[in-house]
């Protein structure tokens, strides 16, 4: 087996969103063998399954067939997939709903049963 672009990319797209082969496999109906070979170079994917799985790891395809060219298509920093879901969230609120979301996480920053080691931050307001 080679270790080629894609397969060092696709494992660093996945690993950066936090994110198995069996995630993938579930996200995109593919099966955990195909992922598998995709993620060790034995084989690459098909334009159709490369679309897919750039559309669920939010990357650029020809970043991940190895061109030389930012990994998002918007340049900006991949995210684990719990984080961007809440942006997600965050930005189909309306203006009410993205105060009380921000009020609600300062509140949940300052208990220690919620913060990464008891660490509690400041409100920034």
């Amino acid at each position: 087996m080679f270790d080629s672009d894609f397969a060092t990319r696709f494992k660093e797209a996945m690993d950066l969103r936090g994110l198995t082969q069996a995630d993938i496999a579930r996200m995109t109906g593919y099966n955990t063998a195909r992922i598998n070979y995709w993620a060790v170079g034995r084989n690459e994917p098909d334009k159709r399954a490369l679309l897919t799985l750039a559309e669920v790891l939010r990357v650029d395809c020809g970043w991940l067939l190895g061109l030389d060219i930012p990994m998002t298509p918007t340049g900006e920093p991949l995210l684990p997939v719990d984080e961007s879901s809440l942006i997600r969230l965050y930005r189909q609120m309306n203006e009410l709903g993205r105060e009380r979301l921000v009020e609600r996480a300062q509140e949940m920053s300052e208990m220690p049963k919620y913060t990464e080691k008891g660490v509690t931050f400041a409100s920034s307001a």
